[in-house]
């Protein structure tokens, strides 16, 4: 007798599935003792916030050194006490212009372009070999969805924070592009300026972060349209926002500041730079609570979670148990074998997320929508001990600030060192002014006529040398010293060796200076990697409609085109998802159609197989007509001159494009395939049908 089965999603529960829950969203609810305690939640998080204000002025003032701007530092005014001038107005009251090198600069944009030139993508590779297809359209997914936000521009952004703040935020969401009319995820770069979480972090992972907080700056318009889901919250939303007016001041949206002078005044609760907007806080916080987790040994599904009415769950629960026992026992099943469902109850923590104005008043919140569970932001920090990140520019400012002293002391005592004077006695003169004589002995060709009389000396020109030589030793070890702590060498800057410098010593200089950037490089990929992988997931979630995927590189097949949810949603589900990162470079990729190449002469590979994986300029053009041709053939039409010539030209045009020096004889080669052992370069051959 078959056991009657209760559907366990016919009871009252939070969500179906594994850990994954309904959001309870709340919209514009007003509530004095809500708003006292979202008071006490702000409160923690403008602690939080303060607590990041050294990091934060420490910040700015490694900008003004990275853009340049290197003697603007505050030093006591020697003529009047207790106030402060920089140090360029105090260098300029001698009359000496302060000089700066900028080794910074020229740092940044040597490590910047070591990134852009060695990128890496993410792979997502399936355990399971019927799964590849599949895996290979999430790729995609995940490649175009990054070219989508400009991802490089991005990561330029977060490697300079790496430098000047020592950690760096990105936000992953899904909301609507405006400028794309689509929806879609999206990756947004949060600035230092704008975010602080709970500074009692030890975990050098931040795996003991519990509450995130960041700092919004919306106008009205903006404000209504992402919290305004009817009239009447739009209402609500006008009637909270004139509470908050700052003296009656009007606000005209088409005012405002610059981005600079409003993020170095930025206040927690509000800039009054910001004229035309207002402040929301987003908070994500980390909660707890009990939820009951229920097995059902008869269906064999994955665990289930409640968090709504545990006990009335468990009480249903209780029930059905006691009916399918007594349906088993009159059955003359054993007791022990009857398939019941099991509870456990489990304390867990979860995320969740407010939008709060400075009063507390709550404009949205709710239970962290995404499936897994965590908070949209992630991390790249240096390595953090004690809680603290150092940033990098703090081991080069005080060498950069070394060099622009000494490379001003050595202008200073070059200007003051005597030069050309000239020594005139006044009895040579002989009724000239001395701006006459001065004007004619400095001309080209000039003549001074005198009577020379015994005794007395000739004009003449006095040259002193008064430039200590010590100062160059000290700029030149600068210099040398900076080079070594930040790797700026020679070999990495791909500057002429010195004549009789062996190739294998110069690439070995180069190698060695590179391992100054290995900790940086790895941190940097350590953010790639738990950003795309929360990017897939969010892209698993809301992806739910096919779409079209814009094919990014040239090694993607045609299922890869298609974004299909279901297949996604399969594998994902199957847990055979494995993120990877795969090179980039144009080197990496000249291996790979060397290896192609070989392959395909060896006769291990088709030659249509070659033109879909390469990355030859005329490959996917020639795989076109290649398959025209087929396509020609197998209908019995025979070879179209018209076509043949097509892939002529497109051979001899990709002559011209970058490609290896051997890619002309290469494309000879695949026409030849193609058209037969007859062909030859100088003629069009015409294959009869």
């Amino acid at each position: 007798m078959a056991i009657n089965q209760v559907s366990v999603a016919q009871m009252r529960r939070a969500g179906g599935g594994s850990r994954k829950k309904q959001t309870t969203t709340i919209h514009i609810k007003r509530d004095a003792v809500v708003e006292a305690q979202n008071m006490d939640l702000l409160r923690a998080c403008y602690n939080d916030w303060m607590q990041l204000a050294e990091r934060r002025a420490e910040h700015r003032r490694f900008m003004r050194y990275y853009s340049g701007d290197q003697w603007g530092d505050l030093v006591e005014d020697p003529d009047n006490r207790g106030q402060q001038i920089t140090e360029r107005q105090l260098i300029s009251r001698t009359g000496v212009t302060p000089i700066t090198h900028n080794i910074l600069q020229e740092y940044i944009r040597n490590v910047c372009g070591q990134m852009l030139t060695n990128t890496y993508k993410t792979i997502i590779n399936a355990r399971r070999e019927e799964d590849a297809q599949a895996a290979e359209m999430i790729t995609n997914a995940i490649q175009a969805c990054l070219d989508a936000n400009e991802n490089q521009t991005l990561d330029i952004n977060t490697i300079i924070a790496l430098h000047t703040m020592g950690v760096a935020w990105c936000k992953i969401t899904y909301t609507a592009w405006d400028e794309r009319n689509v929806t879609d995820a999206r990756v947004d770069y949060v600035n230092e300026m704008r975010i602080a979480w709970n500074q009692d972090c030890e975990d050098p992972r931040l795996f003991d972060i519990r509450r995130i907080c960041e700092l919004h700056s919306y106008t009205r318009s903006e404000i209504i349209g992402n919290f305004a889901k009817n009239a009447y919250d739009e209402q609500r939303l006008n009637a909270i926002l004139n509470e908050i007016e700052i003296a009656d001041r009007e606000r005209f949206e088409q005012n405002n500041n610059k981005a600079s002078d409003v993020l170095e005044s930025m206040d927690f609760w509000g800039s009054a730079n910001e004229i035309n907007k207002y402040r929301i806080i987003e908070v994500w916080s980390k909660r707890s609570r009990w939820v009951l987790w229920t097995n059902d040994r008869a269906t064999f599904d994955r665990p289930k979670e409640y968090v709504d009415d545990i006990n009335a769950i468990e009480a249903e629960v209780a029930a059905e148990n006691a009916r399918r026992i007594m349906q088993g026992v009159a059955a003359g099943m054993d007791e022990d074998t009857i398939p019941l469902i099991e509870t456990e109850r489990h304390y867990e923590h979860y995320w969740y997320c407010q939008f709060l104005t400075p009063q507390g008043v709550a404009l949205l919140e709710m239970e962290s929508p995404y499936e897994h569970q965590q908070h949209p932001y992630v991390f790249a920090a240096m390595p953090v001990i004690d809680g603290v990140s150092k940033p990098l520019f703090s081991d080069l400012i005080e060498m950069q600030r070394n060099i622009n002293r000494q490379r001003t002391m050595l202008d200073m005592l070059i200007a003051s060192s005597a030069k050309n004077t000239l020594f005139v006695p006044e009895e040579a003169l002989e009724g000239r002014s001395i701006e006459e004589y001065a004007d004619e002995i400095m001309k080209i060709n000039g003549v001074i006529k005198f009577k020379a009389k015994p005794g007395y000396p000739m004009p003449e020109f006095l040259q002193r040398n008064a430039i200590n030589l010590g100062v160059f030793d000290v700029l030149n070890f600068d210099m040398q010293q900076i080079q070594a702590i930040s790797g700026l060498s020679g070999a990495v800057q791909g500057q002429v060796a010195k004549s009789g410098t062996p190739s294998s010593l110069y690439a070995q200089q180069a190698q060695n200076t590179m391992l100054n950037f290995v900790l940086l490089f790895e941190r940097f990929n350590n953010y790639c990697k738990k950003r795309d992988a929360k990017l897939v997931r969010v892209i698993l979630q809301y992806y739910t409609v096919p779409r079209y995927l814009s094919v990014s590189g040239r090694s993607y097949g045609q299922t890869a085109t298609e974004y299909i949810p279901e297949k996604a949603q399969a594998i994902a589900e199957n847990y055979s998802l494995v993120p990877s990162q795969g090179m980039d470079t144009p080197v990496f990729r000249e291996r790979i159609n060397e290896y192609l190449m070989d392959m395909l002469k060896g006769g291990l590979i088709p030659l249509d197989m070659f033109l879909q994986h390469t990355t030859l300029p005329f490959g996917k053009q020639l795989l076109s007509e290649l398959q025209a041709l087929q396509q020609q053939q197998q209908g019995g039409q025979g070879f179209n001159p018209e076509t043949v010539n097509n892939v002529q030209q497109m051979a001899s045009a990709a002559a011209g494009q970058d490609r290896p020096a051997d890619a002309e004889p290469r494309a000879q080669q695949m026409i030849a395939q193609i058209l037969g052992n007859n062909y030859q370069p100088s003629r069009l051959p015409v294959q009869q049908a």
